[in-house]
């Protein structure tokens, strides 16, 4: 549970990425003021070590509430929240990808318009120490619940769209990682 403010402007989306260390417990639900939130898509890491989820609402309440994430028995979790204005409604996302390997590097590549924010959400395991994210990208949250491997390490992170935008983030360690991204689209 934490709290999230949003902004009172036109064409609101909010965006939840949860990043945990056990990919074989998916989440149950989660909320923001009380509203439940629609699950975008989910990338588990080599061997299911780790997992992140990326869940979604568009018109979310304007102010301040908690987001509340309801876990099944996942434990060693890490989670943010980025909302936006001037998102389309009836169709705000691009197409989703994911990755997932067990290296230094995580990347992601999709095809986005230059109009676009590309989302971006990371997991990996603690003992990768810490991630340092890539040029151009703004980071929302950097975090993670220790540094040894049954912690967990997790970013939210948006870089403007482009043909084939390209969000990598760099590990400390050879460790496994799982990685979701989605380009949002700009209301007309």
């Amino acid at each position: 549970v934490w709290p999230h403010t949003v902004a009172a402007r036109s064409n609101r989306l909010l965006l939840v990425g949860v990043s945990y260390r056990d990919g074989n417990q998916p989440l149950r639900s989660v909320t923001y003021a009380g509203i439940p939130l629609t699950l975008l898509g989910v990338q588990n890491a080599p061997g299911n070590q780790n997992r992140v989820e990326l869940w979604s609402l568009r018109a979310p309440a304007v102010g301040t509430a908690n987001v509340v994430v309801n876990l099944t028995n996942a434990r060693s979790v890490v989670g943010g929240a980025l909302s936006f204005t001037g998102v389309e409604q009836s169709t705000p996302f691009g197409a989703f990808r994911s990755a997932s390997d067990k290296s230094k590097t995580a990347c992601v590549t999709l095809s986005s318009a230059g109009t676009e924010l590309v989302a971006s959400f990371l997991s990996a395991n603690g003992d990768a120490k810490s991630i340092a994210v890539g040029p151009g990208q703004t980071t929302a949250w950097n975090t993670g619940t220790g540094t040894a491997g049954g912690d967990i390490r997790g970013t939210g992170t948006t870089i403007p769209g482009t043909s084939a935008a390209v969000t990598c983030q760099t590990l400390e360690k050879d460790k496994p990682w799982a990685m979701i991204a989605v380009p949002l689209k700009p209301a007309l």
